[in-house]
């Protein structure tokens, strides 16, 4: 069992993020799905944890800087 519990990233622009993934090879279960306002998709890490990468456009994303 991983560590790893529940983790979600927000995206500007969900499906544009899902084909930039999906081209570099990231595994997806499926594709992004609608649930009321929220987009979301989950994809594997290269652990195996489901990471959710999620999109609500009536919420302002946080800024987010590159470590």
């Amino acid at each position: 069992m991983s560590a790893l519990q529940n983790f979600a990233i927000a995206s500007k622009d969900i499906h544009a993020e899902y084909k930039r993934l999906e081209a570099r090879g990231v595994k997806f279960p499926g594709g992004p799905k609608q649930f009321g306002p929220v987009t979301a998709v989950l994809f594997e890490d290269t652990c195996g944890n489901l990471i959710n990468l999620f999109n609500r456009p009536d919420a302002a994303l946080p800024q987010t800087h590159a470590i």
